[in-house]
């Protein structure tokens, strides 16, 4: 069988026990140590083919500037790679951020190469791993461990509660002065965490849920925002309703008291991932919402679900509309607020979007429609949005089951798809659509777009037996060019 390769320091050992060996001893003790020499030995030749002829620094360094998964298939090229990669040194810092598909497998092997001697882990946007999963390894490296990034993509997140931040620094004390997160818990529960002061958490997103009723004075969102001004390190913010009690959806109120106000004032400059879900937003928001879009240089997701409480109406539409159209914002989600209420103030909305230089995606699906009429104002605004020759490449319509979109509408949006050389995904489940419209308008269009990359016209779990043929036909020849 093939010998275990040495670290530097088992070299080391070996030779010391070689030199205090007594010549009394028996032959056995001789021989054992004598093939540990030849080991040694062996692993020394094998150490100068990996090196030569760079400086082993030099080697070492073009190693850590590899991906994790990539370093740990090097070991198995050959024997002097596998017995150079052996050195624990190279794995005690371990880095899985950025676009690597980090699984809790690789963070295992790797972890178990350092001895379970880590002392940093980055798994800055690496969505794969699961906080047990993490906290399992924080636990295998408690004595060593003094930096963990344990953030994700805004897509992706991993918001840690209050209590799991805890349990981690539990777990590896040294922790307590570098640990990178986003935060999610009640005003309350994330202002305990901030103002803690033997917890230095360097807090990059925030997610507060179930806020108190707008009316309570005391609900503590006040001191919350003072103590996130103070993170200067906060790039994303998320506010949630009670997401269990439907009945509460509508009281979380950022627009009342000044909340969203304040809220613009303590991120606007550093603000790169804003989620705002049932904040009770309403015509009076839209002046904030100007003042938010317009002045965050860095906002790069805005995303707004409001469950069908009116925002666009009135005279700050307008306004509204001019800051969006100069906006960097690439991902942008206007999720039932009623967009179509005020028919008017919709399409004002929607012929900004068309044609803008930086959104790839945007979201619309949640709003029910206006009333079919014969001029179909929203059906032709959507076909002008898909047509557009600008950077849209991701479009979701998906609509509530009594919600509908109706032929009127999905006959001139796929009219458009027909045309469209950019649009790569398309969402539009329950659209409404008619056995003749499917036949007319959405197959052969989707025959005609070969850019189409993923459709959805059916909620996933959907029987074949309840589907129309040629809307399950047009989602089969796209999925067949992916």
């Amino acid at each position: 069988m093939e010998a275990e390769p040495c670290t530097a320091a088992e070299a080391l050992l070996v030779e010391l026990q070689l030199r205090c060996v007594d010549d009394d001893a028996g032959p056995e003790a001789h021989t054992e140590l004598a093939l540990q020499r030849r080991v040694v030995e062996s692993e020394r030749r094998l150490r100068c083919e990996v090196l030569s002829p760079l400086p082993s620094n030099a080697v070492e360094s073009i190693f850590l500037c590899l991906p994790m998964d990539m370093r740990m298939r090097c070991r198995e090229v050959c024997r002097p790679w596998f017995a150079f990669l052996e050195e624990r040194r190279l794995w005690h810092k371990l880095d899985l951020s950025g676009a690597q598909r980090a699984s809790a497998s690789l963070l295992m092997a790797a972890a178990a190469r350092s001895g379970n001697r880590l002392r940093s882990i980055n798994l800055d946007r690496s969505s794969l791993i699961t906080y047990e999963q993490l906290l399992a390894v924080v636990q295998a490296n408690s004595g060593t461990l003094t930096e963990l990034d344990s953030r994700c993509g805004a897509a992706e997140s991993r918001d840690l509660a209050t209590v799991q931040i805890r349990q981690l620094i539990a777990a590896a004390p040294h922790l307590r002065k570098s640990l990178a997160c986003n935060v999610k818990g009640t005003p309350a529960e994330v202002l305990e965490l901030l103002r803690d002061e033997t917890v230095s958490v360097e807090v990059h997103g925030a997610w507060v849920v179930g806020a108190a009723h707008p009316n309570d004075a005391n609900d503590g969102v006040a001191p919350l925002w003072l103590a996130l001004s103070a993170h200067a390190s906060l790039q994303s913010f998320r506010w949630s309703g009670e997401l269990d009690n439907p009945q509460n959806w509508a009281i979380v109120g950022l627009a009342q008291t000044g909340r969203l106000a304040r809220l613009v004032d303590v991120t606007i400059n550093r603000l790169r991932y804003l989620y705002l879900d049932g904040a009770g937003l309403s015509p009076d928001s839209l002046p904030e919402l100007t003042r938010l879009v317009a002045e965050a240089a860095h906002l790069k997701t805005l995303i707004i679900r409001n469950r069908y409480r009116l925002i666009f109406r009135g005279d700050g539409v307008a306004p509204f509309c001019a800051a969006l159209r100069s906006a960097r914002i690439t991902w942008l989600s206007l999720s039932a607020v009623n967009l179509w209420h005020s028919l008017s103030c919709g399409i004002a909305v929607l012929a900004v979007l068309t044609n803008h230089p930086t959104i790839t995606t945007l979201v619309l699906g949640g709003n029910p429609p206006p009333e079919e009429n014969l001029d179909n104002p929203v059906g032709s605004q959507l076909a002008a949005l898909v047509a557009a020759d600008g950077v849209l490449s991701t479009l979701w319509l998906t609509n509530a089951r009594t919600a509908k979109w109706g032929d009127a509408i999905v006959r001139s949006l796929f009219e458009a798809v027909a045309r469209s050389t950019r649009l790569r995904q398309l969402d539009c489940v329950n659209g409404g659509i008619s056995a003749e419209c499917a036949r007319d308008h959405v197959l052969p269009a989707v025959h005609a777009n070969a850019s189409l990359k993923q459709l959805t016209l059916y909620e996933s779990g959907t029987a074949e037996a309840d589907k129309l043929a040629d809307l399950a036909a047009a989602e089969a020849l796209v999925a067949a060019r992916s």
